[in-house]
């Protein structure tokens, strides 16, 4: 048994040069190297960002409290009582190390080992980008890095089978997605801000939700900007949806002023299937809870696996969630099948 420890312990799984041969070659064309660098994020825009302090953070918000009401003199007034929630919302690790070897860094060409280094930092901001998305979409989706993300930790504690998009909630009233999934329109867009604006809380109070942001799949992004930014509508054919049916959207079909020029923001992503959509109240209900904040660590270089075989490694860690404490404040257009 000692024997095999030793024998695990010379064996690395550090990048070396031998599996990248090409990086040591002389007179390389450095053009290309900066493709491969990170994509913007827009998550930022629609969570709420709280600190965490916590393994798990607990939630217990109140719901209106109720109206005063007609009251003749001598009654007693109306009597108001207090409704509420109970969520919690652990805390998870994400974290991945990065080997290579001191040779590696050394007679690298392209210097692009050490943007390696550099660039595991930028993918957690990428990481997180991704999965905010398929928790707002509440389907169990992929990560950027291609594992599993379940769906909501939060859907049993809401006391709901279908989560966090339903047509009726059995906890009090209100519809947070279309009855019928409809592909990205005029029309649709309509109806879903009146579900957004008599939207009811579980005590059956209107919440007042006013949505400012209208997100979508990426197939969408020049038709949201085509409706929020122009001034007028165009007045050629009206814009097709490239992907899916290709269908239609009713926008651009009529040389007349455009009422919806800055009413949301307009949020895409890569993330989200190409035609799903909806609006929201941008930072309420979708809450990202930071515990520990991104870090890149460099292993000592004097001690361990850097002292003996001469490998690098980096270490990075963050520790957060994502889910929703209340998907009221949204409304669901389409999911992507449609």
């Amino acid at each position: 048994r000692e024997s095999a420890y030793k024998g695990f312990a010379r064996l690395r799984e550090a990048n070396a040069e031998g599996g990248l041969s090409q990086l040591l070659r002389a007179g390389i064309q450095m053009a290309v190297n900066s493709e491969y660098q990170s994509v913007e994020t827009n998550f930022e825009e629609i969570v709420n960002s709280v600190p965490s302090n916590k393994a798990i953070e607990l939630y217990a918000p109140l719901y209106r409290a109720g109206f005063m009401a007609d009251t003749e003199e001598g009654d007693e007034p109306v009597h108001l009582g207090a409704k509420g929630a109970d969520f919690q919302i652990r805390n998870g690790k994400k974290a991945a190390i990065f080997e290579v070897t001191e040779e590696m860094f050394e007679d690298d060409m392209t210097s692009q080992i050490t943007e390696q280094a550099q660039q595991i930092g930028q993918n957690g901001k990428i990481l997180k980008d991704s999965i905010v998305f398929v928790r707002w979409l509440g389907k169990a989706g992929v990560d950027a890095g291609g594992r599993k993300v379940a769906a909501s930790q939060t859907a049993a504690q809401a006391g709901e089978t279908t989560w966090p998009f339903n047509v009726k909630f059995a906890n009090g009233g209100g519809q947070n997605r279309l009855t019928t999934y409809t592909a990205f329109a005029y029309n649709a867009l309509l109806e879903a801000r009146q579900l957004a604006r008599h939207m009811l809380d579980p005590k059956g109070n209107k919440m007042l939700v006013n949505p400012s942001a209208l997100i979508g799949g990426s197939a969408l992004q020049d038709i949201f900007e085509e409706l929020l930014t122009s001034d007028y509508y165009a007045s050629n054919a009206d814009m097709k949806i490239p992907s899916g049916a290709k269908a239609s959207t009713g926008i651009g079909t009529n040389f007349a002023r455009n009422i919806m020029k800055g009413k949301y923001n307009p949020v895409t992503s890569i993330w989200l299937p190409d035609t799903a959509w909806g609006i929201m109240q941008a930072g309420k209900g979708l809450t990202l809870q930071q515990r520990r904040p991104l870090r890149v660590m460099q292993e000592n270089p004097a001690s361990g696996p850097a002292f003996t075989c001469s490998v690098f490694r980096y270490k990075i860690d963050e520790r957060w969630a994502i889910d929703w404490r209340e998907p009221r404040f949204a409304i669901l257009g389409s999911d992507g099948t449609i």
